[in-house]
């Protein structure tokens, strides 16, 4: 399995990534703090004060969701063994704006994927169709996985790299749902222990005053967006690794055709 090779190279470079996604994902943690507390402001306020608060949540979690670029995209550049030797911050962070057009359509494929889980919400539509774009959902991201890694590493179109997607994991989809799964199982349980560890002390905040668990609450959603964030990571690191390991196996199977 490539998740232990993910864990190696997570392990072996944990202060890189760290360093790379700290600033933008403690951001991403007080934004979120801040779509909290809206929504908890959401529910006293009046009918005409909650049409505009409706439209400032969408932009703030368009926001969020947005946001993640600025750690997913220099991660993945940082984790390219030919520039992995140079990377420090600024060169980094530098990559989200040298492949502007990239980091754009990858923030078109964020956006989209936004407006799908977003558009029911505020349209009277079947339930079964809600399970259906979920579905659609799901399937889109697992079919085309390595597109991130295939866009920012290589010098192809976009056409160009959802083809790649296809080439490469052909033969390999059923292992790689396997591994998914295996990811998401671990993931949950970690969190439901951690929600579990964090959350104890703060119920027990709940008997004092007001303003000690509103304090308690608010940095509980950033400390858990925090942790959210770093276990994602890995997932890109994972994601990488399997880009790597089928790419070489790709080019090894053209040298031996072409010899």
């Amino acid at each position: 399995m490539l998740l232990t090779k993910a864990w190696e190279m997570y392990r072996e470079n944990w202060f890189l990534y760290f360093k790379l996604t700290f600033l933008p994902i403690l951001v991403l943690g007080i934004l979120k703090a801040v779509i909290v507390y809206l929504t908890f402001s959401f529910a006293h306020m009046d009918s005409g004060n909650k049409d505009l608060m409706k439209i400032v949540l969408v932009l703030l979690n368009l926001l969020w969701w947005l946001g993640h670029l600025f750690w997913i995209v220099p991660l993945i550049y940082a984790l390219d063994s030919s520039v992995a030797s140079k990377v420090n911050l600024r060169t980094a962070f530098a990559s989200i704006f040298n492949n502007f057009h990239r980091s754009a359509t990858l923030a078109g494929i964020v956006m989209s994927i936004y407006l799908l889980y977003l558009i029911p919400t505020y349209i009277n539509v079947a339930f079964p169709l809600v399970i259906v774009l979920l579905l659609a959902t799901v399937f889109i991201l697992v079919w085309y996985a390595l597109f991130i890694p295939i866009w920012f590493l290589e010098d192809k179109s976009w056409r160009e790299s959802l083809a790649s997607c296809q080439v490469l994991i052909k033969g390999k989809r059923v292992s790689f749902v396997l591994e998914l799964v295996v990811i998401y199982v671990i993931f949950t349980v970690f969190k439901f222990l951690l929600n579990f560890i964090i959350g104890w002390p703060a119920q027990k905040l709940v008997g004092l005053n007001m303003i000690s668990m509103n304090i308690a609450l608010y940095f509980l959603v950033i400390f858990m967006t925090l942790m959210q964030i770093i276990l994602a990571s890995f997932v890109i690191v994972w994601l990488y690794c399997y880009y790597r390991d089928l790419k070489a196996a790709s080019l090894s199977v053209v040298e031996r055709v072409e010899n």
